[in-house]
């Protein structure tokens, strides 16, 4: 390998593992309450239905230029469209293995994050 072939590879992966990016992750107009504990507000009843985790993908040009934001709503009503509201909501961004080599691939000009959300959703005591 080149000297200039290994410095472009060094520059290139040096910049996909930086960048000064913000993730934007929205749940409003989803038209339910979705609460990162486990309390709904005072005298709110309710019963866990089901646990979720789902997983999309956030993705950066050269690790500075947000193209796309993970698509919460949609993650959340993927997890159990009937629930009436999501509690013990857990937002996690991590850089995993096909991350690091779709990053690697293009020489840092598309960077990928996953973002998994996990929490419980949940119906209303009636």
């Amino acid at each position: 390998m080149t000297r200039l072939t290994a410095l472009v590879v060094a520059v290139a992966l040096f910049t996909s593992l930086t960048g000064c990016v913000t993730i934007t992750m929205d749940a409003a107009g989803l038209g339910k309450p979705v609460s990162m504990s486990s309390d709904l507000g005072p005298g709110v009843e309710y019963v866990e239905t089901d646990k979720f985790r789902e997983r999309d993908r956030a993705f950066w040009l050269i690790g500075l230029f947000n193209i796309k934001d993970p698509d919460v709503r949609g993650m959340l009503v993927d997890a159990d469209p009937e629930a009436d509201a999501y509690t013990d909501v857990q937002i996690r961004t991590v850089f995993r293995p096909l991350d690091i080599v779709i990053a690697a691939v293009t020489f840092g000009i598309l960077v990928p994050r996953t973002v998994v959300i996990r929490g419980n959703a949940v119906e209303y005591v009636q």
